[in-house]
């Protein structure tokens, strides 16, 4: 009996003593992918791909809808093609986001963003474009404490 006793506050002990972690709330999932998008307008308007593996998921499936594309770009490795060659003809490229709208799904590793963009694209050539607005959506993956973008959609009427 005495033993029985010890073993039940030793267990109890232990448990006592074990620091369990709270996991994130939604609203801090929310913050964090609000960040993310800050440093997403960034890399976009950096015309570099030095950054790229920061915010697309290396995935097979990853994929890129654009209004000036009729079919969806898929793959990673093709959405980094795609950037690229479009930055060289880029001479400046002004982006802007807005209003997102973020839903955080319960096991906190993905996320569904809605929001409103601008661009404006000044082309080597000289030829200027705007898109204004640009509606957008995007799924979002977290791996290793990081989220990064599986899928981008936008769509938008040229100026």
């Amino acid at each position: 009996m005495i033993y029985k006793l010890s073993f039940i506050i030793l267990c109890a002990l232990i448990l006592i003593n074990c620091k369990t972690e709270t996991p994130p709330s939604v609203e801090a999932e929310k913050e964090e992918v609000r960040q993310f998008f800050k440093e997403w307008v960034g890399f976009i308007n950096s015309r570099s791909l030095e950054k790229f593996d920061e915010f697309w998921v290396e995935n097979p499936d990853a994929s890129l809808i654009v209004p000036e594309k009729r079919e969806a770009i898929i793959s990673y490795n093709n959405i980094k093609q795609y950037y690229s060659e479009k930055i060289a003809e880029f001479d400046s490229l002004e982006y802007n986001l807005w209003d997102p709208t973020i839903w955080v799904s319960p096991t906190k590793s993905e996320a569904q963003v809605n929001f409103m963009a601008k661009r404006k694209i000044i082309f080597k050539n000289g030829f200027i474009i705007e898109f204004d607005p640009v509606r957008s959506s995007a799924l979002l993956l977290k791996f290793g404490g990081k989220w990064k973008v599986l899928n981008l959609h936008e769509s938008t009427q040229a100026k």
